[in-house]
């Protein structure tokens, strides 16, 4: 229903071609239907002048990248105005005494930005890319261009953007509150673009682009020799989002947890081949399992899913959930809320208090952290990772027995320590020690068992990579270490996932 209502507001709004100063006309372009796809590239040859409008008798909001002449009912919220050569902001509303309390609001942006950040806008407000790119996609007028329709990602806010490749700026519309208001076309057939030729030219699209090939290389640390190997997808698989993939290999096969998606592979020890793919109705943000073959999804601050052969079976916890390899019982963090021991009685979940708790309150804290990165649990280790309470920056990893007995605390005190950590995205306790994967760092650490720092070694050198992201790692049942990383590609056209195998410590 509120698709068919803004494709009717749409569908009744005129753009128009004004300068701001002072009582030229203005040329309205013919109203035109969204309810089909258009053509969103080079859009000013697809909207036809030939209706004048006049904006003599309303106000102007002139910034660097945009003009807007709005009725005079209408309010400038002038607070919250941005005008630079980079980054432009106006803001208007009706209907009320200010922005925060008004009917209807309306938010118009303009930014300079490189191609990758823009479809990395496009991705973050669900626009499918290949639908942008040709044009088959909701479109509306204004401006003298078209802008794309994104899904409607709030129930009370439509969202329109649109690309001008030549300045390499990317302009949004943001319509909150009444959006069917009819004062909401009077606003936007006053818009102008500043739309400057400065001969700009956007990456390729992903689909276009080279996809990234590392080079790796054995680097030695202490006594080890490590040696990497690609792991490699059947299919380059390029994505527009870091920070957010998951993964878990049990037996012969990888999951791959990204937001609402799941995605199986066969994994042969050297590649992986896609099997089947589960898209969910609610996103998840960490991915557990247990010996079992069962997964847990976790969601963050909302209750999460133990799923089996891609079928939910049943809820879990809040808070991010990693559960021993027996199911029986698992641990629960979530940044500084307590952490919890969670016992799994035929799938109902039951919690209690762990060694870990009122983290950001310095009077009645318990342990050493005050908030939690990771955590992982090994064969006879519970591993968490954080920053240490009265510290700013401080990361140390904490070793603790099942009883909760702290054993180890790893990790240097100041940024100069070779065993600084910066922000640790993955724990495993190998057969001689523990290695983490720091993403900030773009490091792997090792210690011995006893504590003992080993040394470091670098994405770029054993990777052949250039600045990665580390997103997950996960400690195999032949002694292997599978860790899951993604890099930009050189031409910029989009994030590559890698996954890469380690021998040797």
């Amino acid at each position: 229903m509120k698709k068919f209502i803004s494709l009717l507001l749409i569908a009744a709004m005129t753009m128009a071609l004004v300068s701001c100063g002072g009582n030229e006309n203005a040329l309205a372009g013919k109203k035109k239907s969204i309810s089909e796809s258009t053509e969103t590239k080079e859009a000013v040859e697809t909207v036809k002048e030939t209706e004048e409008k006049d904006f003599s008798d309303r106000e102007c909001a002139s910034v660097e990248l945009f003009k807007v002449y709005y009725p005079k009912d209408w309010f400038y919220d002038e607070e919250s105005t941005s005008d630079s050569s980079d980054y432009c902001r106006v803001v208007l509303y009706i209907g009320g005494e200010d922005y925060y309390s008004s009917e209807t609001w309306i938010y118009i942006m303009a930014e300079n930005e490189d191609g990758a950040a823009f479809r990395h806008t496009l991705s973050q407000t669900d626009v499918v890319l290949e639908s942008y790119a040709d044009g088959s996609i909701l479109t509306m007028p204004c401006g003298g261009v078209m802008f794309a329709e994104a899904p409607i990602q709030e129930d009370d806010t439509l969202y329109y953007i649109y690309r001008h490749e030549p300045s390499q700026t990317t302009y949004s519309i943001n319509i909150g509150g009444d959006y069917e208001n009819e004062a909401v076309k009077e606003v936007l057939e006053g818009i102008e673009l500043t739309l400057s030729d400065n001969g700009g030219v956007d990456s390729p699209w992903p689909w276009d682009g080279v996809p990234f090939a590392p080079v790796v290389s054995q680097q030695t640390v202490g006594s080890y020799t490590i040696v990497p190997e690609v792991i490699a997808f059947e299919e380059s698989l390029y994505v527009m989002d870091i920070m957010e993939h998951q993964f878990a290999v049990i037996g012969n096969k990888m999951y791959h947890l990204f937001e609402d998606t799941l995605t199986e592979y066969d994994y042969s020890g050297t590649d992986l081949k896609k099997v089947t793919s589960t898209q969910y109705d609610k996103e998840y943000e960490y991915l557990s399992y247990d010996n079992s073959g069962m997964l847990y999804l976790s969601q963050g601050i909302y209750e999460g899913d133990a799923v089996k052969d891609h079928a939910i079976v049943g809820s879990t916890v809040t808070h991010d959930l990693v559960m021993h390899p027996s199911g029986e019982w698992g641990i629960t963090s979530w940044v500084s809320s307590d952490v919890m021991k969670v016992t799994n009685n035929n799938g109902s979940f039951t919690e209690e208090p762990w060694v870990l708790t009122n983290l950001n309150i310095d009077e009645t804290r318990q342990g050493d952290f005050a908030m939690i990165d990771d955590i992982a649990i090994s064969d006879s280790h519970i591993i968490v990772a954080g920053l240490v309470a009265g510290s700013s920056s401080t990361k140390k990893i904490g070793v603790y027995d099942y009883d909760g007995n702290k054993q180890l605390l790893l990790g240097g005190e100041t940024y100069e320590d070779p065993d600084c950590l910066g922000a640790v995205t993955g724990i495993v306790e190998t057969a001689n020690g523990y290695v983490a994967a720091d993403g900030n760092m773009r490091k792997l650490y090792f210690w011995e068992k006893d504590g003992t720092f080993i040394g470091t070694v670098d994405s770029d050198d054993i990777f052949g990579t250039d600045y990665p992201w580390f997103e997950d790692m996960q400690l195999l049942d032949d002694g292997s270490i599978l860790l899951m990383l993604t890099q930009e590609r050189f031409d910029e056209s989009a994030d590559e996932l890698l996954v890469f195998r380690l021998t040797g410590f």
